[in-house]
Formats: C-alpha cells, structure tokens, sequence
C-alpha cells in the first residue's frame, strides 16, 4: 500500500508539468552490449530511463524481470537511491496487470523490476514513475506484445 501513495505523487506531480515541445514520444532502440534498449526522457528532461526484458525479450503470459537504467541527462551520470515504480496498462482495454512488481536497487543506476507479467497480447504502455531527492519523475514507453 505505501508505494501507491509514492505512485499517486509521482503520477500527480509529473502529470501538472507540460512536455516538451522538442522531445519525440517515440522510444527508440538503443544496441549496448548487453542487448536492445528502449530509451526516453522522463516528461521534464531531466533523467533518462533505459528498460528491457532481463532475458532479452518480453514474454507472453509467463513472469519476467525488467532491468532498468536511470542517468541524469545534463551529465550522463547515474541516479542512484531512487524508489522506482513500474505499471503496464492497456489503454484500449482500460486495465493494467494483474499483479504488483517490485523493484531492487543493484547499484551505479540500475535496477531490476521483478514479478511482471503480461497475460494479454495487443497495445501496453509501461509506464516507470520514480522518486528521487523528494521529486517524482515519470516517462512512457508504448509498445506491442504478439505471441
């Protein structure tokens, strides 16, 4: 129950400030080294937020962890200490999924977001909301799932 009250500020706070003009909406496909990234600006600028499926790809029906990435964009550096919050939803269907990932702090950024699952095919929205020095942040990254 405690980290709805941190999604509902995160959600609250980031949703007032208006998005750029500049910024494309579009995620796009980063390659490291370690596999395809989606990455975007969280709706102010200020950070930068890279996902993926820990395995590579996102599965149908079944758990999957996500690993993610947050860096400030004015010096690359990476954010640590921050409360991260992950929700999926399906816009067309109006409901999300059915059950309440959790995320861990590995260190240098990173963070794994265990316990999602995505029980329908068709048009997500992962959304990441986080909170970092009191200031609530939030990017989203439409996507398709197929089987």
């Amino acid at each position: 129950m405690r980290w709805i009250g941190f999604l509902i500020l995160g959600v609250a706070a980031c949703g007032c400030a208006e998005e750029s003009a500049e910024q494309d909406p579009t995620p796009q496909v980063t390659a490291w080294e370690d596999g395809p990234w989606e990455t975007m600006q969280t709706r102010t600028g200020s950070t930068r937020v890279r996902w993926r499926a820990a395995e590579g790809t996102l599965p149908f029906n079944e758990y999957f962890d996500l690993l993610i990435e947050l860096e400030r964009t004015e010096d690359n550096a990476p954010i640590s200490g921050a409360q991260v919050f992950v929700r999926c939803e399906m816009p067309a269907h109006k409901h999300g999924m059915n059950v309440e990932p959790r995320s861990k702090e590995l260190g240098d950024g990173r963070y794994r977001v265990e316990g999602m699952l995505l029980h329908m095919t068709g048009d997500w929205v992962l959304g990441v909301d986080l909170v970092v020095d009191d200031l609530a942040e939030s990017a989203s990254f439409p996507f398709h799932l197929d089987l």
